[in-house]
C-alpha cells in the first residue's frame, strides 16, 4: 500500500548529518499525485495550499543560542513525522574544526593564514598525540574578528543545552536518530517510523560537496589528545552523558589520520570556496 504524503522534518545541529539524511529520505520519497515540497534549512514553515495533498520534508538546524538568524522552530512541530539527530560532540568537534577553515575568511582569503593551517595538518598527520586539535582552533579563532576559544566552547556548550531542550519540546512523536546509526546504515527503525523503504541515495551532489568529510565515526579517537579532553570534556560532558555516548576519552593507540581526511581536505574545500566566490565575482 503507497504512503500517504505526510510532513517530515529533520532536526539537528550543523555536521550532524542533516544534508545526507535530507537527501537519502527526499530520494526515497514515492511517487504522488503532486511534486514534493523541500524546504532546506529555512527560518520557519509557512503553509501553502497544497501541502495537505503533497510530501513536504524540511531539513532545520538547530543554531547555537544568539544566532543572528532567529529560527521558528514552533512551526514544524506539528508536522507529522520529526527526525532528531545527535552525534558524538567529538567527532562533531573535529569536523567543525575542519570546516571552519573554509568558512572564516580570515583562513580561506588569506594565503599565510591557509598555509599555517595546512602545515598544521601536516604536523598533525604525522604525529597525531602531539598536536592537539586545540591548537588549530586557537590560531583560528584568533584570526579576526577574533573570539577567545573559551567563548566558543561555552557557546558549543549551550548549544547542545538547546537542542536537548529543543528534543523536550518535541515530546513523544518524535525518533532520535544516531548519526552513528545512519552512516552505519541502521536504519530500521527509521523506516518504520517513516513508513518508506529509504532506498534513496545519499549523493549530495557537488552544490554540497564540501560538506561531505568521512562519512563514518569514532575518528575523532585518531585526532584527539589529553590536552583537547581537559579542555573540551568539561564543556560535552552533559551531552555525552544524556545521549550515551563513551565516556572515555582514550585515543587509538596507534593514530592514524588520513589526509583525504585532514589535510587534502582542507585544500581541496579552500580551493572550491575561492571557485565559488570568483564566479560570483567576490574573489
Amino acid at each position: 500500500m503507497k504512503p500517504i504524503p505526510g510532513k517530515i522534518v529533520v532536526f539537528g545541529q550543523y555536521k550532524t548529518g542533516t544534508t545526507a539524511l535530507f537527501t537519502k529520505i527526499r530520494n526515497s520519497l514515492p511517487a504522488s499525485e503532486f511534486e514534493p515540497r523541500t524546504l532546506f534549512e529555512p527560518l520557519g514553515y509557512q503553509p501553502e495550499v497544497l501541502d495537505d495533498a503533497r510530501w513536504v520534508l524540511a531539513k532545520t538546524i538547530l543554531k547555537f543560542v544568539g544566532h543572528p538568524q532567529s529560527v521558528d522552530y514552533e512551526s514544524f512541530f506539528r508536522f507529522d513525522r520529526r527526525i532528531y539527530l545527535t552525534r558524538d560532540p567529538r567527532d562533531w568537534l573535529v569536523s567543525a574544526a575542519l570546516f571552519i577553515c573554509q568558512e572564516k575568511r580570515s583562513v580561506f582569503d588569506d594565503q599565510e593564514s591557509t598555509q599555517w593551517v595546512l602545515d598544521y595538518l601536516d604536523r598533525k598527520e604525522a604525529e597525531p598525540q602531539r598536536h592537539p586539535i586545540k591548537e588549530l582552533l586557537d590560531y583560528v579563532f584568533a584570526l579576526p574578528p577574533s573570539t577567545p576559544l573559551e567563548l566558543i566552547a561555552e557557546r558549543t556548550r549551550d548549544q547542545q543545552a538547546f537542542c536537548m531542550e529543543i528534543e523536550e519540546r518535541l515530546q513523544d512523536n518524535y525518533l532520535r536518530l544516531r548519526y552513528e546509526d545512519f552512516v552505519d546504515e541502521r536504519l530500521e527503525h527509521l523506516r518504520n517510523y517513516l513508513e518508506l523503504d529509504l532506498d534513496g541515495d545519499v549523493n549530495v551532489g557537488r552544490e554540497f560537496a564540501h560538506v561531505r568529510r568521512t562519512c563514518s565515526h569514532s575518528d575523532w579517537k585518531n585526532w584527539l589528545t589529553q590536552e583537547d579532553e581537559q579542555f573540551f570534556r568539561p564543556y560535552f560532558d552533559a551531552y555525552i552523558r544524556r545521549y550515551g555516548y563513551e565516556r572515555d576519552w582514550t585515543p587509538n593507540e596507534r593514530p592514524r589520520i588520513d589526509p583525504d581526511h585532514g589535510s587534502r581536505f582542507v585544500d581541496r574545500v579552500i580551493h572550491m570556496k575561492r571557485q565559488r566566490l570568483a564566479a560570483q565575482g567576490r574573489g
